[in-house]
């Protein structure tokens, strides 16, 4: 059976995770009332663990396990098999969890900029970091 952990970062914005996650090229599942069962590495090896954003792992690779996203009174946490955690590499090379994290941040960063009326102008990848550039007129 699959051991999963919980990623102690907390993630507030709903749509910012599934829009990071969408753009990463990986398509979700979302639940909003009771959550979904995440499946670990053989079909049958369903798992106590329920979350409310969902990405299968046929989306994720061969030796994957689900990966999910659980509602807590604060926000969401990642639940990720401790498998996946150490070898599930996102597109583009870097482990999922790291790529996903910074994405995230990103997203968060322009979405709470653009409430505050800043438009995003530009963005630049400087050696392996991404650089935001907004602007409001």
């Amino acid at each position: 059976m699959s051991k999963f952990s919980t990623i102690e970062v907390e993630f507030k914005d709903r749509d910012c995770i599934v829009e990071t996650l969408e753009e990463m090229g990986y398509p979700v599942e979302v639940s909003s009332l009771a959550g979904l069962t995440l499946n670990g590495y053989y079909e049958a090896d369903t798992l106590q663990n329920i979350a409310n954003i969902v990405i299968r792992k046929h989306n994720l690779s061969v030796s994957s396990n689900d990966l999910g996203f659980q509602r807590t009174a604060t926000g969401y946490k990642m639940l990720i098999s401790d498998y996946d955690k150490d070898h599930l590499m996102a597109r583009g090379g870097k482990l999922f969890v790291k790529s996903f994290t910074e994405r995230y941040g990103l997203r968060v960063a322009v979405s709470a900029a653009q409430r505050l009326g800043f438009k995003q102008v530009a963005t630049t990848d400087i050696n392996g970091r991404p650089r935001i550039e907004m602007r409001r007129w």
